[in-house]
C-alpha cells in the first residue's frame, strides 16, 4: 500500500519537485485493538430465592413432594423455604451428560425429570 502527498500551491517555483511518495514501514503491524470485557452480572442471591410464581403460595403443599421438589427450587423457592437449594442449584449450573441438547424433548418428561434436572440442569432449564 503506497500513501502519496499531492502538493498544491499557487507559485510554480514551489511545486517543480515531484511530492514524495511515502509508504508504511514493512516490519510494522497495524495495531490490533481489542474491545475490552465486558462485566458480568452476578447474581443476587437474593433475586435467586424470590418466588418466579404468583401463587406460589396456592402450590405450597407439593413442596414436600420429591416429584415436584426440583421445579419448586426453581419457581417457589421463598414459599417453600429452598433459598439455600435455589442459589446452590444456579451456581452449579451445568449439563453433565454431552447430548442434552438433542434430548431436551424429555426434560420435563414425568419418567426422565430426575435424571435430565441434573443431568441437563442448563440445557433444561432447571437452573
Amino acid at each position: 500500500m503506497f500513501i502519496v502527498t499531492l502538493c498544491v500551491c499557487n507559485d510554480e517555483d514551489l511545486c517543480d519537485e515531484e511530492p514524495p511518495v511515502t509508504a508504511p514501514p514493512e516490519d510494522e503491524e497495524p495495531p490490533v485493538t481489542v474491545p475490552p470485557e465486558e462485566e458480568k452480572p452476578t447474581d443476587n442471591p437474593e433475586d435467586i430465592c424470590k418466588d418466579q410464581h404468583i401463587r406460589c403460595k396456592d402450590h405450597q403443599h407439593v413442596c414436600g413432594i420429591d416429584t415436584y421438589r426440583i421445579m419448586m427450587v426453581r419457581t417457589c423457592a421463598t414459599t417453600c423455604n429452598f433459598c439455600q437449594e435455589a442459589q446452590a442449584m444456579k451456581a452449579n449450573c451445568r449439563d453433565t451428560f454431552p447430548r442434552c441438547k438433542p434430548r431436551a424433548d424429555i426434560c420435563y418428561h414425568l419418567t426422565y425429570v430426575r435424571m435430565m434436572s441434573t443431568a441437563c440442569a442448563l440445557t433444561c432449564g432447571y437452573c
